[in-house]
């Protein structure tokens, strides 16, 4: 019996979990975004590390986590872009649509109406605090590595 219930999720629900999140990714202007983050080095330098994130809407650990963070928390209030793209979500001074790469909220999902809804490209992340610094000469947003899941 333990056997069939294990096979019963792994069969169902994994399965609605990853078309749901992708359906989430659907309703948002881009498919990753960036995060550049920063530890403090040995010799009292800092060390930067890159990611991109396709799970824009939870907790970023170095792995996936259930645990939305703020943008995913206010997401979920409507799933819907265009109410939260004007909002600041992590409180860094950048809308969401700026950071998402739609700093004039136009974008919409695709739909049988809409074909021009081509991906944006995001320049930080909408559910972390960032700070722009210059990092070997180009400017980025870096938020904090030690982030606590």
């Amino acid at each position: 019996m333990k056997h069939f219930l294990s096979l019963l999720f792994c069969t169902v629900a994994v399965p609605l979990f990853v078309l749901g999140y992708q359906s989430y990714l659907d309703l948002i202007p881009v498919d990753k975004v960036p995060y550049v983050c920063k530890t403090f080095g040995s010799a009292g330098t800092n060390d930067y590390h890159y990611y991109n994130i396709t799970e824009v809407g939870h907790e970023f650990c170095g792995y996936f986590s259930f645990d939305r963070n703020i943008f995913g928390q206010d997401f979920s209030f409507s799933y819907s872009w265009s109410n939260i793209c004007h909002m600041d979500t992590d409180g860094d001074g950048r809308s969401n649509g700026v950071e998402l790469g739609d700093a004039n909220c136009t974008w919409t999902p695709c739909s049988e109406t809409n074909t021009n809804c081509a991906k944006l490209t995001a320049v930080s992340h909408p559910g972390y605090y960032e700070e722009e610094e210059t990092v070997n000469g180009v400017t980025e947003y870096v938020g904090d590595c030690l982030l606590v899941c």
